[in-house]
């Protein structure tokens, strides 16, 4: 016969909240190292970009969207290119 309970462990005060803080530590610690590598990265080693031609395309679409160019010129348009 298996006796089972309906009550939770009890725990000693303050133990809950420490192991979770201990948990998300290491997890915090990440996130903020991924956050100053992507600042170190931008400002610091590619100011300019990088050399990965497809950055121009979505530059220009930002400048685009920008000033309102939601749409081609029809005597522009390429129906072949579709960004």
């Amino acid at each position: 016969m298996v006796i089972t309970s309906t009550r939770p462990p009890v725990l000693p005060a303050g133990s809950n909240a420490t192991a979770r803080r201990g948990a998300i530590a290491p997890l915090g610690l990440a996130v903020a190292v991924g956050g100053l590598v992507a600042v170190v990265a931008t400002y610091l080693l590619l100011p300019q970009g990088t050399h990965n031609l497809d950055e121009l395309v979505y530059l220009n679409q930002a400048e685009a969207i920008r000033h309102g160019r939601l749409t081609y010129d029809a005597d522009t348009y390429v129906p072949d290119f579709r960004p």
